[in-house]
């Protein structure tokens, strides 16, 4: 910095070689600023601060499909139809654009099938779990009707007339009765 008390004391030779450090100090900033401000150094500074630089692209894509996945399958959709519709043009002349336009095709179709293939685990997933939740919901109502009917009958039982020896040949009775009717609901 330029401090005035020695501005007075300086020689011309001084002031300007001041001038120019500062100068090289500000191109530097300047410089630093612009590296870091380029879009790859933004790119992988937000990366690094999300923790996805050590994702693999299996595991971003996957990332991607559960925080959008409608955005995901629209995108791997537009691909799609761009490998296939790269594919059905007719053969140019050139054999380097057409080797290109192989690879991209192939490049979209191995993509497409790598997003089709992550879906679907994901989708095999989702149903497997939704299907243990169900069984676990199904077992504890199932728990509870019987807790209920159990109850129910316990009390409707003890109100009929009838020796105390014959009250569990009347329950036996009462809850195949029951079982029947349930069997008879659940098949229709």
């Amino acid at each position: 910095m330029i401090d005035m008390a020695e501005d007075e004391t300086s020689s011309p030779a001084e002031l300007e070689a001041q001038v120019d450090r500062a100068r090289q100090r500000l191109d530097a900033t300047v410089d630093e600023l612009l590296q870091n401000l380029r879009p790859k150094s933004l790119a992988s500074e937000w990366a690094q601060s999300a923790g996805l630089n050590q994702l693999t692209s299996g595991d971003t894509i996957e990332l991607a499909y559960r925080r959008h996945p409608v955005a995901l399958t629209l995108a791997g959709l537009g691909i799609g139809l761009l490998a296939y519709a790269s594919t059905r043009r007719r053969p140019s002349s050139s054999r380097s654009r057409q080797s290109f336009t192989q690879s991209m095709g192939d490049s979209f179709a191995e993509l497409g099938d790598t997003v089709t293939g992550i879906v679907r685990e994901r989708a095999r997933q989702n149903s497997e779990r939704l299907l243990r939740i169900a069984e676990k919901e199904v077992a504890a109502t199932t728990e509870r009707l019987t807790d209920a009917v159990e109850h129910s009958l316990q009390g409707w039982m003890s109100k009929m007339p009838g020796p105390p020896a014959a009250q569990p040949l009347l329950t036996s009775s009462a809850q195949l009765l029951l079982a029947a009717a349930l069997q008879a609901i659940l098949r229709k």
